[in-house]
């Protein structure tokens, strides 16, 4: 394959210009979600890898999130139909 042939942001001159925002954004929410929950395969998971253009199980990878006891205090995290994040303090790089 070649080296280029998956680029979802696209390279010189036509680079997307929201791709650090995108990054970062995707980072932060990762981050959230592992301090406020823990993630396990659900029951239901059948291992069966298979390729198109990527690696990825065939009958797709159910999650199970529980909440931890005690979510920690610096940041706030409330939920409806939407997600909403407030941070009390400014995050370290991640």
């Amino acid at each position: 394959t070649h080296p280029l042939a998956f680029i979802p942001f696209g390279l010189g001159s036509r680079m997307c210009v929201g791709q650090n925002l995108a990054l970062l954004e995707a980072k932060l929410t990762v981050a959230v979600l592992l301090q406020r929950f823990e993630l396990r395969p659900s029951p239901k998971y059948v291992h069966a890898p298979t390729v198109l253009m990527l690696l990825h199980p065939q009958y797709g990878a159910p999650v199970i999130f529980r909440p931890l006891s005690s979510p920690p205090p610096s940041a706030s995290v409330h939920t409806s139909d939407e997600l909403s994040l407030s941070l009390s303090r400014p995050l370290a790089s991640l």
